[in-house]
């Protein structure tokens, strides 16, 4: 986009602002696009990093540059996920499935979902460790699906828990259940108040022999019409779009051929930001993880021995290679997703090194099309650049 922006004399964010995609739009295969939160990243990300204004001048041979990269991603369409949630006689809940707590936090968000949807508070949720011959299917830990996919199916078995609950509440009350509600691991009539507690209303209801309440949850985007296309297009579709911007603020050495990466802004339309915290954290490691990928790290072979095959030789970013990370949700509503969200785990990483390549062109005018940017490309780009005059 910036090469293209370059050769019809265009700002690389005005190119962007009069190309990308807003909602309503038809993707390349006539995909209806929704929840469309592109614009507003491009917005936030360049204000932020002060795009279009002057930069501080060149101290000696370093000179600053900045630069925007856009990238939209959709998820493995369609898939499957299942899972059980089970109430236990003292009011604790376990949620049964295979999804696999990587280290960005989907323990944590799947609780989330389905304290919400049953209506009890976060602590009484625990998550099974997945274990094939026990947890039911889930199609994997791929392609950012896992708070969509599996969150809509901890979603409708913790609404169907739900039920079953009130319906004893009911039953036990001698009420109407439709008049009742959870909320705190208690049980609300309407205009009358809080009647019970769920500890309490489980111990009535199995008289302290023990027992438990079981909910079941499957979902698969197979059959919606957001997947709805142009004939024999369908399966381009995505179930979701995601959405996201990344500015970078550089710093080039043009003696030696150094980058040093000062600002990052990442701005991701992550649909509902489930777990707000956690969603900023999960951009922020991978942006340290996009410097490393666009500055230093690379796989090299030698009539195919590996060269470098230790830590002490294959470069990685470190904490002295990091610059400030500004992280930027924005929220938009997905249609069928967990109250609205979408994902952020993949699309966090890959606008990162285009916002370098970028930055490092409007520093110093030379564009690096292969990674790692390592400062001996840097230096042969910028000979070559002056033999040419």
């Amino acid at each position: 986009m910036d090469i293209i922006a370059e050769k019809l004399g265009m700002d690389p964010l005005e190119i962007r602002l009069k190309n990308g995609y807003i909602e309503g739009d038809n993707y390349i295969n006539g995909q209806v696009l929704q929840g469309v939160g592109l614009m507003e990243t491009l917005e936030k990300s360049s204000r932020e990093i002060n795009w279009g204004q002057a930069k501080p001048r060149s101290a000696g041979a370093t000179i600053r540059g900045r630069g925007i990269a856009t990238m939209i991603k959709g998820t493995n369409t369609p898939t499957n996920s299942y899972c059980f949630i089970k109430v236990n006689e003292d009011a604790s809940i376990t949620v049964l499935s295979s999804v696999v707590e990587i280290g960005s936090g989907q323990k944590t968000v799947l609780a989330q979902i389905a304290a919400e949807a049953i209506g009890v508070p976060l602590e009484s949720i625990s998550i099974t460790n997945p274990d094939t011959h026990i947890t039911p299917y889930d199609f994997g830990q791929t392609s950012s699906r896992t708070t969509y996919h599996m969150g809509n199916a901890i979603r409708d078995a913790s609404r169907d828990v739900h039920k079953k609950l009130l319906e004893i509440a009911g039953n036990i009350l001698k009420t109407d259940p439709s008049r009742l509600s959870i909320s705190d691991g208690k049980v609300f009539e309407e205009g009358v108040g809080e009647l019970i507690t769920l500890k309490a209303l489980l111990a009535e209801k199995f008289g302290g022999k023990g027992g438990a309440i079981l909910g079941e949850g499957h979902f698969t985007p197979a059959n919606s019409h957001l997947l709805d296309a142009s004939p024999g297009l369908k399966g381009m579709s995505s179930i979701f779009w995601m959405f996201a911007t990344h500015a970078a603020e550089v710093e080039v050495d043009t003696e030696t051929g150094v980058v040093k990466v000062l600002k990052i802004v990442a701005a991701h339309d992550v649909g509902r930001a489930i777990n707000p915290l956690g969603c900023e954290q999960q951009i922020e490691g991978a942006v340290v993880m996009g410097i490393s990928n666009a500055l230093f790290e690379e796989f090299m072979m030698e009539k195919g021995r590996i060269l470098n095959d230790t830590l002490a030789d294959y470069k990685l970013a470190t904490m002295m290679d990091i610059p400030e990370i500004v992280p930027i949700l924005v929220e938009t509503y997905d249609q069928e997703g967990p109250f609205g969200a979408k994902g952020v785990g993949e699309p966090a990483v890959a606008p990162t090194a285009p916002a370098i390549a970028n930055a490092i062109f409007d520093a110093v005018g030379v564009r690096i099309k292969e990674l790692p940017i390592t400062p001996e490309k840097v230096l042969a780009a910028l000979k070559e650049n002056e033999a040419r005059g």
